[in-house]
């Protein structure tokens, strides 16, 4: 057999590789992890009718947008870093323009009333309820996005855990919106926030672990 033919041979069934593999993947798994994080939030916890009421509805709006604003844009980073070598056009820290709106709208809050006011405006009665349920709602969600990622075998694993802690920890911010009751906008930004930052640095810290090749 000539090198020509043996070439031949070699191409012969080869295809073209779907570059949207990857993606799709990474869409997947965060439908499935948005699944699995509000069907957790349903067995364990369950919805409050109370925040359908008045200003708890407004307040639940705003919630559900902070941490699925957070989740959306750290999701379009992912599916840009998830292939190997892959360069960002724009900084991952877009990621926080929620956070630093957020930390606007809380400032101005609290400035608006003495500061004796301030510790019931910051720690409520659902504060360390929520803080401890985000990291476990999404515990699931995160580990589904690690598999999802080692399909596209990303090159910078500490940003990549990083960004995919923050879309895990803004899904179960979203299924935790949904049980816990805050009457201050300080209260979820300051409670949220954390939740969310700790996400972030839990992703970073094990993205190099987990997404080792």
């Amino acid at each position: 057999m000539s090198t020509n033919q043996l070439i031949a041979l070699l191409v012969a069934d080869l295809k073209p590789v779907d570059s949207n593999r990857v993606v799709r993947s990474l869409l997947i798994a965060i439908a499935i992890g948005a699944a699995a994080a509000f069907g957790a939030m349903l067995i364990t916890f369950a919805p409050r009718p109370e925040l359908l009421d008045g200003s708890n509805l407004k307040l639940l709006v705003v919630k559900l947008f902070f941490a699925s604003s957070v989740a959306g844009i750290a999701a379009v980073f992912l599916t840009k870093i998830v292939r190997p070598g892959a360069q960002l056009h724009y900084s991952p820290g877009l990621v926080f323009v929620p956070f630093v709106g957020m930390v606007g709208i809380a400032a101005r809050a609290l400035a608006s009333v003495p500061f004796n006011a301030w510790p019931g405006m910051i720690v409520e009665n659902d504060s360390l309820t929520c803080v401890l349920a985000i990291p476990l709602l999404s515990a699931f969600p995160f580990l589904i996005l690690i598999r999802a990622l080692r399909v596209g075998a990303p090159t910078d694993l500490a940003l990549a855990g990083e960004i995919a802690g923050l879309v895990a920890s803004g899904i179960g911010a979203s299924a935790c919106a949904l049980f816990c009751v805050e009457q201050s906008i300080s209260s979820i930004a300051i409670g949220y926030g954390l939740a969310l930052g700790l996400g972030a640095c839990g992703g970073s810290k094990l993205g190099p672990r987990l997404l080792r090749w």
